[in-house]
This record gives C-alpha cells, sequence and structure tokens, in this order.
C-alpha cells in the first residue's frame, strides 16, 4: 500500500475538517503543539473515512495513533492542574473523560466498519469546544501561575518523565 490510503483509493481532494486557528492558540507552546498534533490527525482520519472500507485498517491504525495523542495531551493538561492546583480542574478533567467517551462511541463504529462524517464532524467539534471553552480557562491560569520559566519547565519536566 501507498504512503496515503486515501489517494491510493481514490479521494483526491479532501477538505480539511479543522485547522489551528489563531483564537484557538493558547500561548502555551507545548499545548499548543499538541493541539496542532491533534488536529492533524482528527484531518488525516476524516481523509480515511472518506475513503470508507477500502481504508478501514488504515483507518483503525489511525484511530490508535490518534488516542494514543489524546491521550499524552489530557494527562500533560491534567498533571500540570494538579501540579499549579487549577481551581476547576475536576470540571475539566470531566471533560477529558466526556470526550474520550465520545471517542469511545466513534471507535466501536470504526470497528464494526461505519466510518460516519457526521461523526467525525461530532469529535472535531467537542474537540474545538473544548479548546476554546475549556482550555482557554486553564490557559491564563497556567501562564499567571508560572512563577519562572525554569520552576514551569522543571513541572513540564516531571510530567513527561511519568508518561
Amino acid at each position: 500500500m501507498s504512503e496515503d490510503p486515501a489517494m491510493e483509493a481514490g479521494v483526491q481532494e479532501v477538505r480539511e475538517l479543522l485547522h489551528l486557528s489563531e483564537d484557538m492558540r493558547l500561548g502555551i507552546d507545548v499545548l499548543d503543539e499538541q493541539h496542532e498534533e491533534l488536529i492533524m490527525q482528527i484531518n488525516h482520519l476524516h481523509r480515511l473515512c472518506e475513503c470508507g472500507s477500502a481504508c478501514q485498517e488504515e483507518i483503525l491504525k489511525h484511530f490508535d495513533k490518534f488516542m494514543i495523542e489524546a491521550d499524552k495531551h489530557a494527562l500533560v493538561e491534567d498533571a500540570l492542574m494538579r501540579i499549579l492546583d487549577f481551581p476547576d480542574s475536576e470540571h475539566h478533567m470531566a471533560e477529558h473523560v466526556d470526550f474520550f467517551r465520545l471517542c469511545q462511541k466513534l471507535q466501536v463504529k470504526l470497528e464494526s466498519g461505519e466510518c460516519v462524517r457526521g461523526d467525525m464532524f461530532y469529535m472535531k467539534n467537542a474537540f474545538i469546544r473544548h479548546v476554546l471553552d475549556d482550555d482557554m480557562l486553564l490557559a491564563p491560569f497556567l501562564i499567571k501561575a508560572r512563577r519562572s520559566k525554569r520552576e514551569y519547565r522543571k513541572a513540564f519536566a516531571e510530567i513527561l518523565v511519568k508518561h
């Protein structure tokens, strides 16, 4: 199979489902980079879904990769909130749980051969809502909470070593 199974299956031009606009940037490099990676993953998954059952194996493989990246991202955010005592951390972490529940439902559909375009749009919208609502409340707190770059880097290093 070629590098791009969607192209091989005849899916030529599929518009990106999502892009990281300036109003979605948090101003925290590590989180913005993770958001960019997740968006790339969502777009690629959307593209694979457009080619349908011809890309079933690739869809499942790519969805697993997306879930690993989403899990890493949630772990980083959750750890930062705990380390820095974010006051709304319970709500934020509950939003992560809800997003993963949505992804589990999508995974069941993908495994059964259903790759429903509406489900991809629903996942995209859930991601955007989380970034614009929940992460935008978290970002100013994280920026204010870092007493020095050294302390902030130390917190990130602790998180990355654990995960």
